[in-house]
C-alpha cells in the first residue's frame, strides 16, 4: 500500500509538494515544485519554509513519480484528503495529453489521528498517514 499526501497553495491551487511511501518496503518518494510568486499567506508561513528540499523542473518531478509509481504498479494508494488525489493525477497526466500507464486503486480515508512529526510538510504528512492506518488495523484485529 502507498500512502499519499500533497501541499498545495490554498484550496484547489497549485500543487507545491508531493510524497508517497510504501508500507511494503519503506520506498519513498518526494517532489518539490516551485511554489507560487505569491502564495496565501498561510502557505506561505506554515508549508513553504518546511519543504526541505530546493524545487525541481517539473518534468524532472514527473519522471521520477512516473518511475517510482512503476515500481508499486497495482499498490493500492491511500490518502485523507481527495485533492491529494486530484493532484498525484494530474502529475500522472502529461501537459500533451499522455499519462503514465499504471494501475492502482485509490482510497479516500477520514478520521485519521495522523500527529506528523513535521505538519505540512507532505513526506512527514504520508508518514504519520501509514502509522496511524498500521496503528488503526492493528487495533481493528485485536
Amino acid at each position: 500500500m502507498l500512502f499519499l499526501d500533497t501541499e498545495f497553495d490554498a484550496y484547489r491551487g497549485p500543487l507545491i509538494s508531493l510524497a508517497l511511501i510504501s508500507d511494503i518496503d519503506g520506498h519513498e518518494f518526494y517532489g518539490v515544485l516551485q511554489p507560487p510568486p505569491n502564495p496565501h499567506p498561510w502557505v506561505a508561513e506554515h508549508v513553504i519554509p518546511l519543504l526541505n528540499r530546493a524545487p525541481e523542473p517539473e518534468a524532472e518531478f514527473r519522471l521520477r513519480l512516473a518511475i517510482y509509481l512503476q515500481r508499486h504498479v497495482g499498490e493500492p494508494i491511500v490518502a485523507d484528503w481527495p485533492e491529494d488525489f486530484i493532484h498525484l493525477l494530474a502529475m500522472i497526466t502529461s501537459p500533451g495529453g499522455e499519462r503514465v500507464r499504471v494501475d492502482f486503486d485509490m482510497k479516500l480515508v477520514s478520521g485519521m489521528n495522523t500527529n506528523p512529526v513535521l505538519p505540512h510538510n507532505a513526506l512527514s504528512d504520508a508518514k504519520a498517514l501509514m502509522h496511524a492506518w498500521r496503528l488503526m488495523n492493528l487495533r481493528g484485529r485485536g
